[in-house]
């Protein structure tokens, strides 16, 4: 480096072309070592070769994501070193859980009980179908061999007879529950989750609903480590989970009921909702809106000296439990807003409640369709 004058003043001058080489140099070797990892992450292990080499020697009976009963298993197929080497496998990777348990009182987990069902194609990834007294985990493979994610699905009972036994809904006295796939293409799976078990729970002073609870999966298969994520789309869910500090936490989702209220034959309709919002570190409440209204919102506290804020985004996509819980949004005390068409979540947030069986608050909402108001007053 040497000085040069530029209008009286020194200045440094730095030796353009050997510092510019340096950088080139650097941001090329950087560039290639980003690339190997890159590149490595994206090729299967020996020990997924393995699996999937394994798997793929089994004869399938079908070639389509299917739900038919099949007889022979892993023990009619396979050596047992190679039902020994799935097996340690299958311990040594997660599944997705739904929130249907992932387990079965008297159901047989041993892999040698498994039976094949089939082989899709999907795009650039392989889904092999393991029948199981659960339903059917999928397990997704990419065409070089590399594994992805395993799942439940056609769990519980089937769409169709859900939809039968829905139609009838007030003499179900029993748990109806399944999770079945909705969609499956070449980079996304859809399920859905239905569950209803109407007069079971008479006795119950926590929440009624008189809806099936409903909830869609999504997983994402463009990811390198697919998760699920889910969207309530109604009934009632409550869960457990536990938080960064290992302590138990409660989330409940709830549907609530509407009523009509009672108007003069000149005045336009209205509805509203009361519920009681039961103990909870937080609860999120669906509303579904099937034109665009006012609604209004407010919260009654029964806990003294605690006031119970809230705030309302659209429910238009898929999240994990902790970015429900984390999603940002403003909070409010009370709410008059006119919302478009669609669904929402009102989430209240309690990180420090304390267990009570009595209601920590009320929650009243009104929905009323603003543009019937205006014609009601023009006449």
């Amino acid at each position: 480096m040497k000085q040069v004058n530029l209008k009286g003043s020194m200045v440094p001058q730095y030796n353009i072309s050997q510092h510019g080489t340096f950088l080139i140099k650097f941001s090329a070797m950087l560039f290639i070592a980003l690339l190997f990892v890159s590149c490595k992450a994206l090729v299967p292990t020996s020990g997924e070769k393995v699996v999937f080499k394994t798997l793929d020697s089994v004869m399938y009976p079908f070639q389509e994501i299917t739900n038919e009963n099949v007889s022979k298993s892993f023990s009619d197929l396979l050596e047992e070193k190679e039902i020994v080497l799935l097996d340690d496998w299958r311990k040594s990777t997660l599944i997705l859980a739904n929130f249907i348990q992932a387990e079965c009182a008297g159901c047989s987990n041993r892999t040698a009980d498994l039976k094949p069902l089939y082989k899709a194609e999907k795009g650039k990834f392989i889904h092999f179908g393991i029948q199981t007294e659960m339903g059917v985990e999928n397990w997704v493979f990419k065409k070089n061999g590399r594994f992805l994610t395993r799942f439940y699905m056609f769990q519980g009972e089937t769409q169709e007879k859900i939809n039968e036994e829905l139609k009838n809904i007030r003499n179900i006295d029993y748990v109806l529950e399944g999770v079945y796939p909705i969609e499956i293409n070449t980079k996304s799976v859809y399920l859905e989750h239905v569950s209803y078990a109407h007069g079971l729970d008479a006795d119950n002073q926590w929440y009624k609903t008189i809806y099936p609870t409903k909830i869609s999966y999504a997983i994402d298969l463009k990811k390198k480590n697919p998760v699920l994520r889910f969207m309530f789309k109604g009934g009632l869910y409550l869960y457990q989970t536990p938080n960064k500090n290992g302590q138990n936490q409660i989330i409940n989702f709830v549907e609530p009921s509407f009523y009509a209220n009672a108007v003069t034959i000149d005045e336009p309709q209205y509805y509203s909702s009361l519920t009681d919002a039961y103990y909870a570190n937080a609860t999120f409440f669906l509303l579904d809106l099937e034109e665009e209204v006012e609604v209004s919102i407010h919260i009654e506290s029964n806990v003294e000296g605690k006031s119970f804020d809230f705030s309302i985004f659209e429910n238009n996509g898929f999240y994990t439990m902790e970015e429900y819980l984390n999603k940002k949004g403003k909070l409010f005390g009370q709410y008059k807003v006119v919302l478009k068409k669609g669904g929402y979540l009102i989430r209240i947030l309690h990180e420090n409640a304390d267990y009570d069986e009595k209601p920590l608050c009320k929650i009243k909402i009104d929905k009323e369709n603003i543009y019937l108001t205006k014609a009601t007053k023009s006449f």
